[in-house]
């Protein structure tokens, strides 16, 4: 299950509504080499240029400490020709994720994390950004043809609050029964669990985490796992899973594309929004759409 074709798709409907809309404008806010996050800030730029976005990079140094970077997004919150923000992940040590999400104008959440716009997703309310990596981990499953998960087992290997728990509320929403574990589940549970769901998605990143003993023949198992290794990035999935699965995600070359394809349909969303006073959205990704 690869993302480019999806992200295609997606892609080609961001870039007539931001031709309708005149252009946007991204700012993409980050105070870390970490090796994923820089290449999935690359990603952002170039498709979002090919998309008649324009990114404005925004790099804070770790010396100005938290404070610095909070009140860089303050002063992005009330820059009129900015549409959206996004602050790339993970931060230094010791600096406090949900305190820099807080700051954020939700109107101008282009990755949909802020807590206004979880707990929309959570109360299932419409007309707002969700969670991009969690969305496209969800809509590669809907691309590829499984979007009623009614009956359907699911099991989500993953609690953070960016990605593993809106999959959970995603899945709930399309009828799934939503088993959701991490990478502190007791490995026996995790083994019994994964083993006997339809659809798994595990966003841990811990490399490997997911054996081909432990997928159920045919399932539809989702990677969003990205961990920086000597030999690249590495997912939550052993690849020989896909001997097993009806579908396997590959580590790169799956959910990532989906994800940055997402981002900018958040941003059309929210430019639309500020603009014209009601969203343009997005609202699935399926192949007769």
């Amino acid at each position: 299950m690869r993302g480019s074709e999806p992200a295609s798709w997606v892609k080609g409907w961001v870039r007539r509504q931001v031709s309708a809309l005149g252009g946007c404008c991204l700012a993409s806010v980050s105070v870390s080499s970490h090796g994923a996050s820089e290449a999935y800030r690359r990603n952002q730029i170039r498709a979002c240029q090919e998309a008649g976005i324009l990114v404005r990079p925004v790099d804070v140094a770790p010396s100005l400490g938290i404070l610095g970077l909070i009140e860089t997004i303050r002063e992005l919150n009330g820059d009129r020709e900015v549409d959206g923000i996004i602050v790339q992940t993970p931060l230094p040590e010791g600096w406090d994720l949900s305190e820099v999400l807080q700051a954020m104008d939700p109107a101008k959440d282009a990755e949909g994390v802020h807590p206004e716009n979880l707990g929309k997703l959570f109360l299932g309310v419409k007309g707002h950004p969700l969670p991009c990596a969690a969305w496209a981990a969800v809509g590669l499953l809907e691309w590829y043809g499984l979007w009623d998960l009614s009956g359907m087992v699911c099991a989500v290997v993953g609690h953070s609050v960016n990605v593993g728990r809106p999959i959970g509320a995603l899945l709930l929403q399309r009828n799934g029964t939503v088993l959701q574990m991490h990478k502190h589940t007791p490995r026996d549970v995790l083994e019994e669990l994964v083993s006997s769901s339809q659809v798994v998605i595990s966003a841990t990143g811990v490399p490997g985490l997911i054996g081909p003993g432990m997928v159920r023949p045919g399932a539809w198992v989702v990677d969003v796992g990205t961990t920086p290794t000597e030999r690249g990035l590495a997912g939550d999935v052993d690849p020989q899973c896909a001997s097993v699965a009806h579908g396997l995600s590959p580590v790169p070359g799956g959910v990532g594309p989906l994800t940055v394809a997402l981002l900018m349909a958040n941003l059309v969303l929210l430019a639309s929004k500020r603009r014209n006073g009601r969203p343009v959205e997005l609202e699935s990704v399926r192949q007769e759409a």
